[in-house]
């Protein structure tokens, strides 16, 4: 063999053990109980992109068994890496374990209607009348192709939304959507329908969104909600179909924005703590009125799926609010990241993050060399449940982790989505 190709295999040998040596030394330090607890507990999941070869996700199939709901979580939403393994995730649990129903943390109108008209849109409309603009991204745009063009299949996915509040940035036309409506309203009734939904929504983001306490108007908010229950009498009484029952849920919605207006205009926790509320009647409601018989994939914030309440601000959380009847027919999975960066905000600012501490779940993580790792909570740990752990910066019990969710799944190293153009 020649030096030089010596010289040069000898170079790229120390290169890398230089480089594996180095990460192993940036990650933080874990104590040995820590590591023996749950170090040959992680679950490596291989893939990174959108291939549809589910062999590294088939270990899911024991896990969550025959649950009827699986929550997927994020850290934050503005994260490339989270949506293309929830694409993964979402598309696994459709063909191989028989989930049908898609629910977005967004607003209950947009994602029903838009999905139900969704031929009437090109795949960007599709998307952009149905979910909130954080997820208004390339990776997002495929998911959505894939829910439009199953929709008239043998095997639909069908998409619907269980939150309250229409987002900010609506930029296609909203009247299909009403449209869709119209026949189950009289003539005054429709006028009616859509004139309040605008100046609710108008009045929901200025004084809620934006912080414009100056905005709030109680004679406004006694005319909105006097308006609603009167709208109620223009509904078509001929008609008993679910989209009549669609409608009813949809003013109840607007009725609890209103609520929000009046008591949380200067309180973001009670905000919170109301908009959970109604989130996890919203769900209760979807699941037993328009899917009662099917498997349902719930996609929202990790603070919003955790089982237990927010210790830190004392808030209830939509997943502690569920029923104990939907909790125990639940998995819930909680994504988080060990570093990079991601959008967040309005205005999709780009921020750094390291998640990396001593004693961390993050921790014992970075000491393998998996991209993506998984950890099935509900499994018996030979450890202290009430053993302190950090997870996402925050110190908890290991309990109190195995109280928020059933799962945790970990990527390395995130980064911002590519948003596409409005």
């Amino acid at each position: 063999m020649k030096p030089k190709i010596i010289l040069t295999i000898i170079s790229i040998v120390i290169s890398n053990f230089v480089i594996s040596q180095n990460t192993i030394k940036s990650c933080p330090s874990v104590s040995n109980d820590l590591q023996q607890a749950f170090g040959n507990k992680i679950i490596k999941i291989n893939q990174t992109d959108l291939r549809e070869d589910f062999k590294d996700l088939e270990f899911l199939k024991k896990i969550i068994g025959n649950k009827r709901f699986v929550l997927l979580g994020e850290s934050s939403h503005g994260v490339e890496e989270y949506s293309m393994i929830k694409e993964r995730l979402i598309k696994f649990l459709h063909q191989e374990m028989g989930f049908e129903v898609i629910l977005f943390e967004s607003d209950l109108f947009d994602c029903n209607t838009s999905y139900m008209i969704c031929d009437s849109f090109n795949t960007a409309e599709f998307m952009k009348n149905s979910i909130y603009n954080a997820w208004h991204t390339d990776i997002n745009l495929k998911l959505f192709k894939y829910i439009k063009e199953k929709k008239n299949s043998d095997n639909p996915l069908f998409l619907s939304g269980f939150d309250i509040k229409t987002g900010i940035n609506k930029v296609t036309a909203n009247y299909k959507l009403y449209d869709y409506y119209k026949k189950y309203f009289s003539t005054e009734g429709f006028i009616e329908f859509v004139t309040l939904d605008s100046i609710t929504n108008n009045y929901f983001r200025n004084v809620i969104l934006y912080g414009r306490e100056k905005d709030f108007n109680d004679s406004l908010s006694s005319s909105l909600f006097n308006r609603y229950n009167k709208l109620l009498n223009h509904i078509n009484k001929n008609t008993e179909d679910i989209n009549k029952k669609i409608i009813e849920r949809v003013i109840l919605n607007k009725k609890c924005l209103i609520n929000i207006i009046n008591t949380a205009k200067n309180d973001p926790s009670k905000y919170l703590a109301m908009r959970d509320k109604c989130m996890a009647e919203n769900i209760e409601w979807i699941a037993g009125n328009l899917f009662p018989e099917k498997k349902i994939i719930i996609w929202a914030h990790n603070g919003h799926i955790r089982k237990n309440m927010d210790h830190r601000k004392n808030i209830p959380t939509m997943g502690f609010l569920l029923s104990e009847e939907i909790k125990e027919q639940s998995y819930i999975i909680g994504l988080y990241c060990l570093k990079g960066s991601l959008a967040g905000g309005g205005d999709r600012r780009v921020y750094n993050v390291n998640c990396l501490r001593k004693n961390s779940l993050e921790a014992i993580i970075c000491n393998t060399d998996y991209e993506i790792s998984f950890i099935d909570f509900t499994k018996k740990y030979s450890i202290n449940p009430n053993k302190k752990i950090f997870l996402f910066k925050q110190k908890k019990t290991i309990s109190q982790v195995k109280q928020s969710y059933d799962g945790l799944l970990f990527i390395k190293n995130i980064s911002p989505p590519n948003y596409i153009k409005n």
